[in-house]
């Protein structure tokens, strides 16, 4: 899955709400053709323009007749700083004659901004493809997913450095874009005819992908490329009337959301067109693929939607042939899930006993094997540093989940240190006040990612805290004492092993309870039982939280147990080579 992702993590170009992956950074022209500037002449038009589609019968006479000359006022442009990217075609000194094009050298500098390697479309038929039906029901990260977001859908992904870097390789293209059009006009830059007709050519394929086969016919008839390019190089093709063709089909196949993004289509295509500004009917051609990708989107997620309950029901099968499949190639998961369990259960046997850590019992028919993973997996999310960590062969698909966890999990010890603190040091503080206080502190946190002691998030968490301490007091912090406040809560910080123990103990003993309920339900009914609005209105904040976190870990614990665990956790660690040599399905 290379270029979309759903609302959980997937792939390189695009993240599982946004309309469209393209963001249009010149403001929509005027509705009116009159507020248009009227020196600038129209552009790659005729004043009387013919028929977009025209038959060509023969080959074209060294002399084009009158009709094909491109238009004198192109020339006459009285912008000086546009001028550069258009020649003179008048035939001034050639009467009667053919128009003389304009002499490019090769080594000229409009040659060279074509030399460099050009990034692809930012949307093709083969990006778009990771959206098709067939790839969706092969996608095991995208099929897992489903199981703990009722509204999963894709967006594009635009996150992080493969972002970025997606970002500056589209802003590169439609800069390329622009001047391909502006040389265009020349007649004697094939490299910029090139980089058009590969948009003409992606616009059509993708066309043809989003609609049914009756208007196939009609997309081939408009946009016939070699037709265009003439027109183009003639300076006869008629963007404006092409726009509005485009506008008529989409309008016709997509959702009624998406008609304002084709009106501002047609709207910049048609001011570029009349006022002879390449930028804008690049603008146009940028909000048209951005329609194009749109419309992909809405079905793949309304496929995504009817399917989910299938996709539900079918995900342990899925998933066990999967991997079953993988432990055929070669893969050992079934040894990297028994070592990771004998390694924790081992550490954590020898450091604790089972009252210490909260053990609990899941009433099921595994019995105490199942309640040995649940254990070993939950310590293994809250305190990954004691022995090895989650195996990724096993956990692949839920690693993101266990990140998210694990930052909301430090999150909460600190909102309780900085709490606790807050009431031992604040006079005003009284019981009365305690759903305030702790919104007050919450509402002083960064929102970044997990804190760290040398991390700018906790200094800047720790200041704010101490801040608020001294402004409930102000006759009695100085600059000193509010500095002493964040040396001492820094400290906490630091040695913090009691309090995140205390919460440890408390989210094991709900997570026991949720995946005691769990065992007995469906994936659907599991994704379906969480009532988040229910549970914040007769729980504190914390137990919120913590019953937030815990149905979470249960959820993902019980998933995995439903593939792997009449397997992977019911045979001891002596008697894996006899499995391993089993043909690998479950």
């Amino acid at each position: 899955m290379q270029g979309y992702e759903g609302k959980q993590q997937f792939r390189k170009h695009f993240q599982p709400n946004q309309q469209s992956s393209i963001e249009r950074k010149t403001p929509c022209p005027p509705l009116c053709p009159q507020e248009a500037d009227s020196s600038r002449p129209p552009i790659f038009s005729n004043p009387n323009p013919e028929p977009l589609i025209q038959l060509e019968t023969t080959t074209p006479p060294s002399d084009p007749p009158a009709s094909h000359m491109p238009d004198p006022r192109i020339a006459q442009r009285k912008d000086s700083s546009s001028s550069q990217h258009y020649s003179s075609q008048s035939n001034q000194g050639n009467p009667g004659g053919s128009p003389q094009k304009p002499i490019v050298r090769e080594n000229s500098p409009r040659r060279r901004r074509f030399e460099s390697e050009i990034p692809p479309p930012p949307i093709t038929l083969s990006i778009l493809a990771e959206l098709d039906l067939g790839r969706i029901m092969q996608n095991h990260q995208l099929r897992h997913d489903v199981n703990f977001d009722l509204n999963l859908h894709f967006r594009p992904n635009n996150d992080r450095e493969k972002g970025d870097d997606k970002v500056k390789k589209i802003k590169c293209f439609w800069q390329i874009t622009e001047v391909a059009f502006n040389d265009a006009a020349d007649w004697n830059c094939p490299e910029a005819l090139q980089h058009i007709q590969t948009i003409f050519e992606t616009i059509r394929e993708i066309l043809k992908s989003l609609v049914p086969d009756t208007d196939h016919g009609a997309i081939d008839d408009r946009l016939d490329v070699p037709l265009l390019l003439q027109q183009l190089e003639k300076t006869q093709l008629n963007f404006p009337q092409l726009a509005h063709w485009l506008s008529n089909l989409l309008r016709t196949h997509c959702a009624p959301m998406r008609d304002a993004m084709v009106m501002d289509m047609v709207q910049l295509v048609e001011f570029g067109a009349l006022t002879g500004d390449t930028n804008y009917l690049v603008q146009g051609l940028k909000e048209l693929f951005g329609i194009l990708e749109c419309m992909k989107l809405d079905i793949a997620n309304h496929q995504i939607r009817s399917l989910q309950p299938l996709l539900l029901e079918e995900t342990v099968s899925f998933e066990q042939k999967s991997y079953a499949r993988q432990m055929k190639m070669g893969k050992c998961i079934w040894k990297d899930i028994a070592e990771w369990h004998h390694d924790r259960m081992t550490y954590l046997l020898g450091q604790y006993s089972p009252a210490q850590l909260g053990f609990g019992r899941i009433e099921s028919q595994a019995g105490e094997k199942m309640s040995e993973f649940f254990w070993t997996f939950t310590h293994t999310i809250c305190w990954r540093d004691e022995g090895k960590d989650l195996p990724d062969s096993a956990f692949g698909f839920d690693m993101q989940r266990v990140k998210v966890i694990r930052n909301e999990i430090n999150d909460l010890v600190f909102l309780q240190q900085s709490v606790d603190f807050y009431r031992r040091h604040t006079q005003t503080y009284t019981s009365e006040k305690e759903n305030e206080s702790v919104q007050r502190i919450r509402s002083l946190l960064g929102s970044q990612e997990s804190p760290s002691v040398n991390g700018n998030r906790l200094v800047h968490d720790i200041s704010s805290v101490c801040l608020e301490v001294a402004r409930q007091n102000p006759k009695l912090c100085s600059a000193e004492e509010v500095q002493s406040y964040e040396r001492m809560l820094e400290r906490l910080t630091r040695d913090n092993g009691r309090l995140q123990r205390v919460i440890y103990q408390d989210l094991l003993q709900k997570m026991f309870q949720y995946a005691e309920k769990y065992d007995l339900l469906s994936p659907g009914a599991i994704l379906a039982s969480w009532n988040p609005v229910e549970m914040k209105r007769v729980c504190s904040h914390y137990e919120y939280v913590l019953h937030d976190l815990a149905r979470r870990i249960a959820h993902m614990g019980i998933l995995h147990w439903k593939v792997w665990g009449p397997r992977a956790y019911t045979v001891s660690l002596g008697d894996l080579n006899d499995v391993f040599e089993e043909d690998g399905d479950f």
